[in-house]
């Protein structure tokens, strides 16, 4: 990108004496020394039109492909947000790259009541092939916000993107170091105390569970934690 030039300073006006023959010429310049001889130490205000300021250099144009790949990222982020497989779908490349089960992991977040609130995704050093961006967000799930606790903090979407669309994107969350891994302790010890049956089906990993199984896998998570957010949330 080139860059922008700063417009030249215009230069001061000259002041250009008349030319004159003779006594009355000769006179005049007499009347003008005389002038300055007896002024002297006494200096006039300058006029504004003596010191101009150049214009302000102009913010450079945005860079319609950066802009393109921010925009990616956070539609992505926000998809994530939203647990909108449609609206991620719109922004991937062919051949993406997400995490396994990615399509269950939005479903079920969503069973779980899972809240997320994303901040603005910051562009990290850009590859020859690629952007990389993160995606800070906090979180509450599994009714953690009606039982105060929560929120779970220091999770990062990285969304990876090139010419507008979405290469990768991976999630990481430090469940075991903000608080989750608790709060999701304690929901299994109220399952098993209330719904000892379902307790090894609920806690199937969400890619094994068979297609035919998976509706009601999502019904029962969904039932469970509206009965343990109305017996243990707070008053």
């Amino acid at each position: 990108m080139k860059r922008p030039t700063m417009r030249a300073v215009e230069p001061e006006p000259r002041l250009t004496g008349g030319r004159s023959r003779g006594i009355p010429g000769l006179i005049a310049l007499m009347t003008v020394t005389v002038m300055v001889a007896t002024t002297a130490g006494c200096s006039a205000p300058a006029s504004s039109s003596e010191a101009r300021v150049a214009d302000p250099t102009p913010a450079p144009a945005p860079d319609p492909a950066r802009t393109a790949d921010l925009d990616a990222a956070q539609a992505m982020a926000a998809a994530f947000a939203d647990h909108d497989v449609g609206a991620a779908a719109q922004y991937l490349a062919p051949d993406a790259e997400l995490w396994d089960g990615w399509i269950r992991h939005w479903e079920r977040d969503s069973a779980w009541s899972v809240e997320v609130a994303m901040e603005p995704c910051v562009e990290m050093t850009p590859t020859s092939w690629a952007t990389e961006f993160t995606c800070p967000f906090a979180m509450h799930l599994m009714g953690s916000r009606e039982v105060g606790a929560g929120p779970f903090l220091g999770n990062a979407l990285t969304v990876r993107v090139a010419d507008g669309k979405v290469l990768s994107a991976h999630r990481k969350m430090p469940s075991d170091t903000n608080g989750l891994a608790e709060h999701l302790d304690s929901v299994y010890a109220w399952l098993e105390a209330n719904h000892p049956a379902d307790v090894a089906f609920l806690g199937t990993d969400e890619l094994a569970v068979a297609e035919d199984r998976w509706p009601g896998w999502l019904e029962l998570w969904t039932q469970y934690l509206a009965e343990y957010i109305a017996a243990t949330g707070e008053s």
